[in-house]
């Protein structure tokens, strides 16, 4: 940490060099204020919902140029509120990885404006966005906070900034007056850009700065600035122009700015804080990097102490160099004009940076001497040059036309000398900044390349491998607990509280590094034999099917390396798809040909589904959502709601729609409970009577409650607030009880327990008696008593071949899957419900194919083709479902489905789980759903014969090992790709989040192939156990 004495040594400088201009500052954040927001353009037809709704700055800038001025003003990422309020106070570079605590804001300890207006006994007046209270809660005199967390509320805390901040400008208690609006940004959330509701809220905001305006006098200045802007859907997080250009209005009634500049010159959002600072006589913030924006310096208002030289004049405008240039990059903030008050601000400024970057020196070794060196020449230089403007100002009050000349020179100079340093300290910064642990990354490259060599060779003989595997990790346990000893007795050491966490660390990677090594060890014989087994296998069972499914993984996660692939995911994974399927589809017709099967057959049980099958995977296209970064991508008003998709639709297309949506959405259930409960339910009446209900009733009523609450959804906004809260959550929480309360019964209790009366009459199963034992167990004590009595054991052998049943089987798990994905469906909203029941479209024929090939016998699949497909699907549908591996497109209003108002800490979990299901619902499903793979299709397709309990266990284990290798591949490859291009421009856009996404792809698919095995464990492992009574 830096000392407290290197914090202060600026503040000297800071405050006596520059005078105090203004005595009030205002600052109104429109939080989401794009720059083409406030842009007025005439000749645009048909104009946008958000464009042209802000004529009172366009008057503004027309009709009084040297009072006003317009910015773009430049957000660094990532481009999510919390991290640029922590730059628009403290003029510091928040990192990346900040952006996990917008959610939940930590107090930000830094030195920041409000610190020092703190400190000078300045009075700091907030209204707003109750996230200020977070980051400074004893830093604000007066504070008027609202909730705004919940992005469906428009109005609560825009009414309340309007409520208040004409009656404080009035007060004049405030030194600094901050208002934060949110509506903007919560209507692109809910709606996008492109809905009426951001015309009506831009025509609001144009309203409030107007009568703002006019109250506004000679000693207050105002910034209206929003923090980021929004994509075309209405969201922000990432690095997209149309994400980091904000707009930035500085007005003052005083006249500040040269008339005949343009507007629309680009600067960075850090460069608030020192602008600000000087302007109300604040030491500039220890931290900051932003330099002053040169605007609001040009006119020389205050007294230069070093040279007493006190006119008052703007010094004559100077030609421009070509360093500055209208980006903000090259730094053209005087367009040609310097002045005393500017070179001022500017040493002030420098002054801050210079005294900052010595303290940092002082304790790290983050930047190189030559660099650090040669940055402090320039800052020499920048002083030398001024010293001489001060001494040519003196020489031109004698009026000496040469003085004069030299003196513009030396203006010019000087700025650029300043502006040259501070920019070349920032990129240096940000530079180096950008740190990555490189022995931490080696490591954890090498333990995953590790643990797929494990699971490749227990994927070799699963049942041998893992009981070898357990004993290897004792013995590696053994070896590492030895190899410790060792060292502290050889190397005694004392090792700290702080320095426990690491030593837990590199023990356990020794010791599971030890383990799999020694389990190598132990099968090496194994492994080779294995080996050359294997390639026999491959001589003689050469296919295309084999080739492809071996080419299909690497090629998916080879292009995983590239950005340009990461972009364009959704395509490649479909495309691969539609690869394995005619693969496996020239698999099935060879068998079909072996077999002298008839074309008939062959049209109508082999062509015609996989016909179905690829037409659903092309049509799941339809469905992708446009991401950052694509070329030509245009947004589908299938991924929109009703509520938003007015622009795209016509009232009779947006019906229909909605009609398609819930017909496809009811469906589903519906044909379940035909199925499941009428078919093979009510004949035997095993499961619970109570999930039968769920099953027949409840899951269909719950299909209609979520229509229900789509077509409440839709309804105009304005409608919604007058609707009671509780008719906003009806719905929903009906649809959450009723799946919730399918899904405890399915897991925990999903069959019924009976006792059996035997007698002469036959066998009649009826409740009560003995009751209380487990069926298994009722089971064999009542074939025990048939036997005494001369009875056959018929009701064991029945119940057991009910058991024999794969859909009996699973049939609990698929009451869970439906549960979730109706769930799923309400999240997903109208549009996007089509994907999903496409999605279970799409598994029934996959599911069809399969299970004819195995019924006729004509065909064995081998398990890693299913495995490649069943994985390659729900990356499929991670994209149809309206998804990307970006910041951007998590759906957080998906935490506000069936909890109105704000998320407190008592429904944050559900509110968490609800956005981890809209994102990761292909995930979880599809691993989920495993089970019914190797249930309804594996057992025929993999080894052509009917298995029992235990061998459906060891298929499941197969297939769930070679699921979760399949995604530790592209986990292995989405890490390289971030470590090898760590320092490339798109390393935050599009590799960070993409290794983001699949750490979390492959931590839900482990967590649900676990509990998707334990929970099917207890119904497979019933039936030997009752044949064997």
């Amino acid at each position: 940490e830096l000392e407290e004495e290197d914090t202060q040594v600026h503040y000297g400088h800071s405050c006596n060099e520059h005078p105090r201009d203004f005595k009030r500052v205002v600052w109104l954040l429109v939080d989401a204020l794009r720059y083409d927001f406030t842009i007025y353009d005439e000749s645009l037809h048909p104009v946008p919902p958000y464009r042209n709704k802000m004529p009172f700055v366009r008057d503004l800038l027309r009709d009084r140029p040297e009072n006003a001025k317009l910015f773009r003003f430049v957000a660094d990422p990532p481009t999510t509120t919390m991290q640029r309020l922590k730059a628009l106070t403290t003029g510091s570079l928040p990192t990346f990885i900040d952006i996990s605590s917008n959610f939940n804001s930590y107090e930000i300890l830094e030195d920041s404006i409000l610190y020092q207006a703190k400190n000078s006994r300045l009075n700091v007046t907030f209204i707003g966005d109750d996230t200020w209270l977070g980051l400074y809660p004893n830093l604000l005199t007066k504070v008027y906070d609202y909730p705004s967390l919940n992005v469906k509320d428009l109005h609560t805390v825009d009414n309340g900034v309007i409520d208040h901040m004409i009656p404080e400008l009035w007060s004049r208690d405030a030194d600094i007056l901050i208002g934060h609006f949110l509506g903007v940004d919560h209507v692109g959330h809910t709606y996008g850009p492109s809905h009426y509701t951001m015309a009506e809220k831009l025509e609001q905001m144009n309203g409030v700065l107007k009568s703002i305006f006019a109250e506004i006098d000679n000693d207050t200045i105002v910034f209206v600035f929003g923090d980021h802007g929004m994509t075309s859907t209405g969201d922000h997080g990432g690095e997209t122009d149309l994400e980091t250009d904000a707009a930035l209005l500085v007005y003052t009634p005083r006249p500040l700015f040269v008339p005949d500049e343009p507007s629309g010159r680009s600067v960075y959002q850090v460069d608030l804080v020192p602008t600000v600072c000087l302007l109300i006589g604040l030491p500039i913030p220890y931290s900051n990097l932003g330099m002053v924006i040169p605007e609001v310096f040009l006119p020389y208002r205050g007294k230069e102490e070093e040279g007493g030289w006190d006119d008052g004049r703007t010094v004559d405008p100077l030609s421009s160099s070509s360093t500055f240039k209208t980006k903000v990059e090259g730094f053209s903030g005087f367009g040609g004009r310097a002045t005393l008050g500017l070179l001022s601000a500017m040493k002030a400024n420098a002054l801050q940076i210079n005294s900052y970057l010595k303290a940092y020196t002082k304790h790290s070794d983050d930047f190189s001497h030559e660099l650090y060196d040669s940055l402090e020449v320039e800052f020499e230089e920048a002083l030398k040059l001024h010293d001489a403007v001060l001494l040519g100002a003196k020489a031109a009050a004698v009026s000496s036309e040469s003085a004069g000349s030299m003196l513009r020179a030396n203006l010019t100079g000087s700025a650029e000398a300043y502006a040259r340093y501070m920019r070349d300290v920032r990129q240096m910064c940000q530079s180096v900044w950008a740190k990555f642990d490189n022995d931490s990354i080696n490591k954890g490259l090498f333990l995953l390349f590790l643990s797929i060599c494990l699971a490749l060779a227990l994927l070799i003989d699963t049942h041998r491998s893992v009981e070898l595997f357990c004993s290897s990790l004792a013995i590696g346990l053994a070896l590492t607990l030895a190899l410790g000893l060792c060292f502290l007795y050889v190397i005694p050491v004392g090792i700290s509280l702080n320095g426990i966490a690491p030593v837990i660390t590199h023990c356990a990677l020794c010791w599971l590094v030890l383990s799999i090594l020694t389990h190598f060890l132990r099968i090496r014989h194994f492994i080779i034999s294995a080996f050359f087994s294997l390639l026999g296998f491959i001589t003689t069972h050469f296919s295309l099917l084999n080739v492809v499914c071996v080419v299909v993984p690497f090629l998916y996660s080879l292009s995983l390396l590239s950005n340009s692939f990461i972009l364009y995911e959704g395509d490649t994974v479909t495309f691969l798809l539609q690869t394995t399927l005619v693969a496996l589809f020239v698999h099935q017709l060879r068998g079909c040909v072996l077999h002298a099967v008839g074309i008939s057959t062959v049209l109508k049980k082999t062509f015609l589904p996989f016909f179905l099958l690829m037409t659903c995977v092309r049509a799941s296209k339809l469905f992708h959502s446009c991401r950052d970064l694509q070329v030509g991508c245009e947004i589908s008003s299938l991924t929109l709601a009703l509520s938003a998709a007015s622009e795209f639709l016509s009232p009779w297309g947006a019906m229909l729609r909605f009609l398609l949506s819930s017909v496809c959405t009811c469906a589903v259930p519906l044909s379940f409970a035909w199925y499941a409960c009428l078919l093979r339910v009510k004949k035997r009446n095993l499961l619970n009577k109570w999930l039968v209900v769920l099953m027949e009733w409840g899951l269909p009523a719950s299909s209609l409650c979520v229509c229900g609450f789509w077509c409440l959804q839709s309804l105009p906004h304005s409608t919604l607030e007058r609707l009671p809260s509780w008719q906003h959550v009806l719905l929903p929480r009906t649809v959450y009880l009723v799946c919730g309360t399918a899904i405890l019964l399915a897991v925990f209790s999903p069959y019924r327990k009976w006792t059996w009366i035997l007698g002469r009459t036959g066998n009649k199963p009826m409740d009560g008696g003995d009751a209380g034992l487990p069926c298994k167990e009722a089971w064999r004590g009542e074939q025990e008593e048939g036997e005494e009595g001369g009875t056959s054991g018929t009701v064991v052998s029945s119940i057991a071949s009910t058991f024999d049943d794969p859909a009996i089987r699973v049939l609990p798990l698929m009451v869970v899957l439906l549960s979730l994905w109706l769930s799923l469906t309400m999240l997903l909203r109208d549009g996007l419900a089509l994907s999903s029941a496409l999605m279970v479209a799409q598994v029934f024929l996959f599911f069809c194919v399969l299970s004819h090939s195995g019924d006729t016998g004509i065909v064995v699949v081998p398990s890693w083709p299913l495995t490649v497909v069943w994985s390659l699907m729900s990356m499929q549908y991670f994209f149809a479902l309206g998804h990307h591996a970006t910041v951007t497109s998590l759906r957080f209003e998906a935490a506000f489905t069936g909890l109105h108002g704000e998320v407190t800490s008592a429904n944050l979990p559900l509110a968490g789980f609800l956005v981890g299901l809209h994102t990761l619902g292909s995930q979880v499903l599809f691993a989920l759903g495993l089970p019914v793979l190797v249930a309804l299709v594996g057992r025929h397709v993999v080894v052509g014969r009917d298995i029992d309990g235990h061998d459906c266990l060891a298929s499941l284990l197969l297939f769930s090992l070679q699921y979760s290798t399949f995604h530790s591949f592209k986990m292995f490859t989405s890490v390289l790709a971030a470590s090898i291009h760590r320092r490339h421009l798109m390393i935050w856009g599009v590799f960070s989040p993409r290794f983001m996404y699949e750490g979390a792809f492959q931590a839900t698919t482990n967590i649900c192939l676990l509990a998707a095995y334990i929970l099917i464990s207890k119904t497979w492992t019933q039936v030997p156990k009752m044949k064997s009574v």
